[in-house]
């Protein structure tokens, strides 16, 4: 139980450190937005009929080879808990209902929705960069913000989709919710 405190406690550290430090702008932007990515895998709980224990974990991103490139150095090798981790390049337009996390960034408003609107209610993280990403149904936006990477997570979004955000990633970022009456 300390060591995964312990892991858990670094992997905090780690994500801290690119959401509130310059020490990851030292690295590439890709490097860092991979980062994030992989942290809120690592911080998150999919339900047991999503994902089974032993089945990968499946991390898409979409149209953007360098992030996709530099997840694939982070991963390898990596597992969270018993699920191997997989990274997937996409190109807009593939399918993405056999992904645990879907990373898009550069969409603009349209093509988000027209991103997650196929993904329905489905138990999938969706991470992006548009200022309107949590809006529109994503679940977690990257953003840059005096000189350092932040994020926001819409909360509802990941309660529809039945994802469990630890409250350790949770305090670390800007938490947004659907407008009153507005659920995607």
């Amino acid at each position: 139980m300390v060591r995964g405190l312990t892991v858990a406690a670094s992997a905090v550290a780690v994500l801290a450190l690119g959401a509130g430090t310059g020490l990851a702008q030292s690295a590439s932007a890709p490097a860092v937005r991979a980062a994030f990515v992989f942290n809120f895998a690592k911080f998150t709980e999919w339900p047991n009929d999503a994902v089974r224990p032993a089945d990968p974990l499946a991390l898409c991103v979409v149209d953007d080879d360098a992030v996709a490139s530099a997840l694939e150095e982070l991963v390898k090798g990596r597992s969270l808990g018993t699920r191997p981790l997989t990274v997937r390049p996409q190109r807009a337009g593939d399918p993405l209902r056999t992904c645990a996390l879907v990373y898009a960034a550069q969409l603009d408003e349209r093509r988000a929705t027209e991103l997650l609107a196929p993904l329905g209610h489905l138990p999938i993280l969706t991470i992006g960069d548009h200022a309107s990403f949590t809006q529109v149904g994503g679940i977690a936006r990257l953003f840059f913000e005096n000189g350092k990477t932040r994020f926001a997570v819409n909360v509802d979004a990941a309660q529809r989709r039945r994802l469990q955000l630890s409250s350790k990633l949770l305090m670390l970022g800007t938490i947004v919710k659907d407008a009153p009456g507005q659920s995607q």
